[in-house]
This record gives structure tokens, sequence and C-alpha cells, in this order.
């Protein structure tokens, strides 16, 4: 559903996964461990507001994890980097 071209389908998955991470350690790690780091990238550039809010939501939850779960995010740096650019320069909703 990620890799999805339609903003309707993206964002609720995005939605979903983002309340899963926002739950215990242990639903964020099989979050983690499902591959979505490996997604993100691309939703961050999405073109569409609401995906680029809801993935750095959902990032933002991760960044509240375990330490190990934080260094997970912190060792992608083109993601992190993207999430900065957006706090940045994006339009204020996905700030």
């Amino acid at each position: 559903a990620l890799r999805s071209d339609s903003a309707s389908v993206v964002t609720p998955a995005i939605r979903t996964l983002g309340n899963f991470v926002s739950g215990t350690d242990e639903q964020t790690q099989a979050v983690l461990d499902a591959g979505v780091l490996d997604e993100v990238g691309a939703l961050l550039r999405h073109g569409r507001r609401n995906v680029r809010k809801e993935t750095c939501w959902l990032l933002s939850n991760v960044a509240a994890g375990t330490r190990a779960q934080i260094s997970a995010l912190l060792n992608r740096p083109r993601e992190t980097g993207a999430v900065v650019s957006l706090a940045e320069n994006a339009e204020w909703e996905v700030r």
C-alpha cells in the first residue's frame, strides 16, 4: 500500500502505521521489522502534503522509541535529512 500511486491508498496506510508506532515499543519494533524505514524516503518526497505530514508524524513516533529504534532511524541519513529539510522549508502543516 505504501508504494501505491494513489494518495487515497497511501494516506490511510501510513496513518495506520503511525498509529502502531505511537503504541508500545513492541508495536513500533514490529513496524520497523516490517521494513517501513525502507519506504519512508519516497513518502517524504510525495506530491501530497498530507502524505508527507503523516510520514513525519510516523517518524517522530519512532524517534520517541527505544535507543535501538532511534538508532535505526538516525542510521538513515537520507531520510533524517529529508525530515530536517521539510521542517525548515515545507508547508506549515508538514512542519
